[in-house]
């Protein structure tokens, strides 16, 4: 099987706001106590007594979420332009 370039990559949305694709590493979400939909749909672990779940995160710009990124100890790849 091939999983080609794999790694934490920093993307514009549709929404005009930057956040990451790929092997996202739980230290550059948001942990969250888990809901009851997040439990339905298979989002849940538990970690002790405790349900939570990650969350990614969204920002205005792309630097902000490399800025992220580097704070978590990774480095985010942008997309190379054409």
């Amino acid at each position: 099987m091939f999983f080609g370039n794999v790694g934490l990559h920093v993307i514009k949305f549709p929404s005009d706001r930057f956040g990451f694709v790929g092997s996202i590493p739980v230290s550059c979400c948001r942990r969250m106590k888990a809901d009851r939909s997040s439990v339905m749909g298979g989002r849940a672990i538990r970690e002790g007594d405790e349900l939570v779940e990650y969350r990614t995160m969204t920002f205005e710009t792309e630097q902000e979420a490399l800025d992220h990124a580097v704070s978590c100890g990774y480095e985010a790849k942008t997309p190379v332009s054409a």
